[in-house]
């Protein structure tokens, strides 16, 4: 009902008004006829600044249009030669509104009305800022526009999305807070209890740094607001999200040099040593079915270098997960020096052999840190 009323009110206000010819030396058979580029435009409830352009037929040397708003929040308004500029303030209302400019010309027959839909004002708004990216950190300001608002800020990383089958705000939201709500009563803990002690959100502008984040990754960073009672909340501000994707680290010039030889039950033996690099390393083997086989004689492209360090990342992230160190898991699972290693290869398969560089900053999970070397075996 209130879009049909507001709808023949629309109409109605676009009918054409009467206005006075007294004192204008006009032909009556051909007057001036002023036209404009729409009728209608329609603007988000934040406001903002118009611009529509019109045409007068037989005008009147100098004489430029006149206007009148019916309502105050229509401001600003001017008129030059051929523009109507006008600013719409942030709405207040929390329906769609309606205003009409009326549109002028002396002699016209006719004025002309242009009418502003605005839409509700919108709810308490989150502006994200994402600062001092690094490949495994970043900062995150989130400023509300109403300090008052108890809100959850957060980041996450997007494959989250993709393995949880998560596929809207609502769905996300209501996954999170339950894992709080059963994080907190494990601990004895409410919700309401819960949030300042873990520094899962506040009030007011929140600055907080990221770290120990996955080289290349894209992450979500997202704040929405709430209001909490023991262990019950409601969301008051819908979810607001950035995506941030974190840089590869530089990578360092290191060579390695690599012999692969296999005996009649195709037990492999891979022997390596790096030529100027005294850190660790890591050895994958990739048959020609892997997703990041690259075929001899080709550099393999930024999609599977990328592929290739987000899979030892993982491998890293999961293991400290498990109480260890980023030295246990490099020493157990990583080499340093001239090494040999062994592994069962199939027969009729093409290997590839991937060896690069790897390094932990400040004891957090171990990266990637030269480009893949690549060596190649066929047991065909």
């Amino acid at each position: 009902m209130h879009r049909l009323l507001s709808l023949v009110a629309t109409l109605l206000l676009a009918l054409p008004v009467m206005v006075s010819c007294d004192n204008i030396n006009i032909d009556p058979t051909n007057p001036p006829k002023l036209d404009i580029e729409r009728s209608s435009i329609q603007i988000s409830g934040k406001g903002g600044h118009c611009s529509l352009s019109y045409t007068v037929e037989n005008g009147i040397k100098g004489v430029l249009p006149t206007y009148k708003s019916d309502v105050d929040w229509i401001e600003d308004v001017n008129i030059t030669s051929g523009l109507i500029n006008f600013t719409v303030a942030e709405s207040d209302s929390a329906e769609v509104r309606y205003g009409r400019l009326t549109i002028s010309y002396e002699g016209a027959v006719s004025s002309r009305s242009i009418i502003v839909e605005q839409a509700e004002m919108e709810l308490n708004q989150f502006t994200i800022t994402v600062d001092n990216i690094t490949f495994n950190s970043c900062v995150v300001t989130y400023t509300p526009a109403n300090d008052d608002i108890l809100y959850i800020a957060n980041i996450i990383d997007k494959e989250y999305f993709t393995s949880s089958g998560v596929s809207t705000a609502e769905a996300f939201i209501s996954a999170e807070m339950n894992n709080y709500i059963a994080i907190a009563n494990s601990y004895g803990r409410t919700l309401e209890e819960l949030i300042p002690a873990a520094n899962l959100g506040g009030k007011g502008t929140i600055t907080r740094t990221f770290g120990s984040m996955q080289p290349g990754g894209t992450y979500v960073v997202y704040c929405y607001g709430v209001e909490v009672s023991g262990d019950s909340y409601n969301v008051t501000v819908p979810i607001h999200y950035e995506l941030v994707t974190l840089p590869m680290p530089t990578m360092y010039d290191v060579d390695f040099s690599a012999s692969i030889a296999y005996n009649t039950s195709y037990m492999a033996t891979i022997a390596v040593t790096p030529k100027n690099w005294d850190g660790y390393y890591y050895i994958q083997i990739a048959p020609d079915s892997s997703l990041y086989y690259v075929e001899q004689g080709s550099a393999p492209d930024d999609f599977v270098v990328k592929g290739m360090s987000t899979a030892f990342y993982k491998k890293g992230r999961s293991y400290m997960s498990q109480g260890q160190t980023a030295e246990k898991f490099l020493s157990t699972m990583c080499y340093k020096g001239s090494r040999e290693i062994s592994v069962q290869l199939e027969k009729g398969q093409r290997y590839m052999v991937i060896v690069f560089a790897v390094e932990s900053e400040d004891g957090s999970v171990p990266v990637m840190r030269s480009l893949p070397d690549l060596f190649y075996c066929n047991t065909k």
